[in-house]
């Protein structure tokens, strides 16, 4: 079978014959392209001349602000007003004259720095190491300094003139209260004595432990109190007047504790005694003296002081008081 040509073909079915594309169109489809081409090649080929773009500059930081002098006062009279301009309300303020709308704004002008200096105070000076050394750390502060008195406390209070009396009832929850068994010595005489043992903290301040009592009797009565207990000896003026070494001598003494006590009366002409009144009670008492060094001794020294005080024995059932004019014989164990 022959074959038949492709233009034979599309004659076949076509109502007559095809003619062919015109020159002049093939040419200007030529041309576009071409032209496209070089538009599209164009840009690329001017950044590639121009070389790599230039780097972006950084913001602008603005100069910092400086402090200018205080202005001084406007003069205080009164500033002549301006003509008002033509077409303002009476009641109106006058204001600044309107700059023309074509004018361009007046320029500023520059300000000039300030010369203001800003000056600050100069830091205060170190401390000395010694000040900062810790209290726990630092032997000098550490050290209590004494002038007066020192060391081991040993003490002894005689009292020859001791007045007092004592008074309640028996020991027996019967007999508390019902006036029959109440007994009241009156007022006796009698001695005072104590020991006291501790020491001299400071020159202002001793504590030790007290033993001791009073004992008074008359013809039909018979009193007495002791136990033991704790004593302070204050000595205030020693910071309240320290230009005044005299004064450091004075001091005040305190004491509590508990003991014992007892009252008894007695019929000499019947030579009977009747039921007794004792008990355990607590006591206290209060004394001022004034410390007197005699000599030194054993590296301390021993002192003397006249002491007056007064104590009290007291229960719910029977109370004993007692006042004394005592002689205190002490020794230091340092200067």
């Amino acid at each position: 079978m022959k074959r038949r040509p492709f233009s034979s073909i599309l004659r076949l079915g076509s109502a007559g014959p095809v003619a062919p594309a015109p020159r002049s169109i093939r040419a200007c489809a030529v041309r576009a392209a071409i032209a496209l081409a070089l538009i599209v090649a164009s840009p690329r080929a001017a950044r590639a001349e121009a070389g790599p773009a230039p780097p972006t500059p950084a913001p602008a930081v603005p100069a910092p602000v400086v402090p200018t002098p205080a202005a001084p006062a406007p003069d205080t009279a009164a500033p002549q007003s301006s003509p008002r301009p033509e077409g303002t309300p009476s009641g109106a303020a006058p204001g600044p004259a309107a700059a023309p709308s074509g004018a361009p704004p007046a320029p500023r002008e520059p300000r000039e720095p300030s010369s203001t200096i800003m000056t600050f105070p100069a830091p205060p000076p170190p401390l000395p190491e010694s000040a900062l050394a810790p209290l726990e750390t630092d032997p000098e502060r550490m050290k209590v300094k004494h002038r007066y008195r020192k060391g081991f406390l040993f003490s002894l209070v005689i009292g020859p003139a001791t007045l007092g009396s004592g008074s309640g009832y028996p020991n027996d929850i019967q007999k508390i209260g019902v006036p029959e068994h109440f007994a009241s010595s009156g007022l006796l005489t009698g001695s005072t004595f104590q020991m006291f043992i501790g020491g001299a903290l400071t020159d202002y301040f001793n504590f030790g432990v007290l033993f001791g009592g009073a004992g008074m009797k008359s013809d039909n009565w018979e009193v007495s109190a002791g136990g033991a207990g704790f004593r302070m000896d204050f000595f205030p003026l020693v910071l309240a007047m320290p230009k005044v070494p005299a004064l450091a001598h004075l001091g005040l003494g305190l004491n509590f504790g508990a003991g014992n006590v007892r009252i008894l009366a007695k019929d000499p002409q019947a030579k009977i005694s009747y039921p007794a009144v004792e008990g355990f009670q607590s006591q206290i008492g209060v004394g001022l003296f004034y410390e007197t060094q005699l000599f030194s001794m054993l590296g301390g020294h021993v002192s003397l002081s006249p002491e007056l005080g007064y104590h009290t024995a007291y229960s719910a059932a029977a109370q004993v008081n007692y006042g004394s004019m005592m002689a205190k014989l002490s020794f230091y164990g340092g200067p």
